[in-house]
C-alpha cells in the first residue's frame, strides 16, 4: 500500500503527507521494531504480529474502516488474526464519538489509541451555550445542506496542517460570499490567534470551565497543575461529559491523565462510577470556583510589602 496516493490530475496532498513523514521518521529511528508499508513478502519475511494505521484525525471513521476491510479480505492476515498471531491498533491525535464507535464494531475489533479527546459542537460550549452555536451554524452559511460539516460530525478542531471537512460549515465553506475562518480549510493564515502551547490553551480552558483568572503560573507548577486539571475535570463532567474522550475534549486534557484523574475522583468520591457529581464533588468545585474569584494582591520589585525592618520601643 502506497503511503501517499495522488492523482495525475491533482495533486494535493492533504494530511496523509504530515503523517507519512511522521511515520517514516519513526521508522527510521526504529528499524529494529518497525516498517513501513511493508508488502505481503515483507510481512511473511519479518513475522509481523502488529500492523498499526495510523492518522490525524478520526471524523466518520469510514476511511480507517474502509482500510481495515480491506486488510479482512486478505486471507492469510485473517488466519493469523483468528490464530493470535496478528492484531490491529488504530492510532489517532483526535476523533468524534461517532467514528469511534463504527471502528470499535469493525470486524477485526483493532485497539484504538488517542492523545485528546475532540470537542465538538454539541457538548463543547455547555448545555445553554451549546443550543445557540447549533443554530448560529445552521444560519451561517446561508442554504448549507451540511452545516455541522461531513456526516454532521460537528467537529471543534484544527491542525497546522489543516482544518477537517468534519467541522461545521461555517468555519470553512465559501459558499454564497460567505467568508470563513479557514479559507479551503487552511490554517496556516490563522496560526497567531490560537494558543501556541499546551498550558495557554489549558489556562484558556480553566477561566471557562472553572472561571479562575490567569490560572497560567498554577499549571506550569507540578505541585498546582494537578489539582487545577483535577477541577477542569469534575467540571466538564458537571456539565454532562460522561466518559474520558468527551471530557478530555472539553478541558483540553490528554486522554491518558484524564483518564488518570477520572479514578482519582472516583476513589475520592468526588464522582460516581457513571461520571456523574456527587455532592462532595459539588462543594469542592464550588470552592475552588469561590477562590478563583479573588485576585490575590501579590508584592513585586515595584511594589513591595511593608514590613518593620528594625524593632524600637514603644
Amino acid at each position: 500500500m502506497q503511503p501517499v496516493r495522488a492523482d495525475p490530475r491533482d495533486q494535493e496532498i492533504g494530511s496523509e503527507g504530515v503523517v507519512a513523514q511522521l511515520i517514516t521518521d519513526y521508522c527510521r529511528q526504529n528499524p529494529e521494531v518497525a516498517l513501513s508499508h511493508p508488502g505481503p513478502d515483507k510481512l511473511r519475511a519479518d513475522r509481523v504480529g502488529h500492523i498499526v494505521i495510523v492518522t490525524d484525525f478520526i471524523g466518520s471513521g469510514k476511511r480507517v474502516h474502509d482500510m481495515l476491510e480491506a486488510f479482512r479480505y486478505v486471507a492469510t492476515l485473517r488466519s493469523w488474526r483468528s490464530g493470535g498471531r496478528l492484531k490491529f491498533t488504530v492510532v489517532a491525535y483526535s476523533a468524534l464519538t461517532e467514528g469511534l464507535y463504527i471502528l470499535e464494531n469493525q470486524k477485526l475489533k483493532p485497539q484504538v489509541r488517542l492523545a485528546v479527546g475532540c470537542p465538538t459542537l454539541f457538548g463543547g460550549f455547555g448545555r445553554s451555550a451549546s443550543v445557540k452555536m447549533v443554530d448560529l451554524c445552521r444560519r451561517y452559511p446561508p442554504r448549507r445542506n451540511n452545516p455541522f460539516g461531513f456526516r454532521g460530525g460537528g467537529a471543534l478542531i484544527a491542525f497546522a496542517h489543516g482544518c477537517p471537512n468534519n467541522a461545521p460549515a461555517m468555519l470553512w465553506s465559501r459558499a454564497d460570499g460567505w467568508r470563513p475562518l479557514f479559507h479551503g480549510r487552511s490554517t496556516a493564515a490563522t496560526v497567531e490567534a490560537f494558543p501556541v502551547s499546551e498550558t495557554q490553551a489549558l489556562d484558556e480552558r480553566a477561566q471557562r470551565l472553572l472561571g479562575v483568572r490567569s490560572a497560567q503560573e498554577a499549571l506550569s507548577a507540578p505541585t498546582t497543575k494537578l489539582w487545577v486539571s483535577t477541577m477542569m475535570v469534575l467540571a466538564a463532567c458537571e456539565d454532562g461529559a460522561r466518559d474520558a474522550k468527551a471530557v478530555s475534549g472539553r478541558s483540553s486534557l490528554g486522554v491518558a491523565e484524564t483518564e488518570s484523574i477520572l479514578r482519582f475522583a472516583q476513589v475520592a468520591r468526588w464522582l460516581t462510577d457513571k461520571l456523574t457529581m456527587t455532592p462532595l464533588g459539588r462543594k469542592e468545585l464550588a470552592r475552588l470556583r469561590r477562590r478563583g474569584r479573588r485576585r490575590p494582591v501579590l508584592p513585586s520589585k515595584d511594589s513591595p510589602f511593608y514590613y518593620p525592618s528594625q524593632l524600637r520601643v514603644p
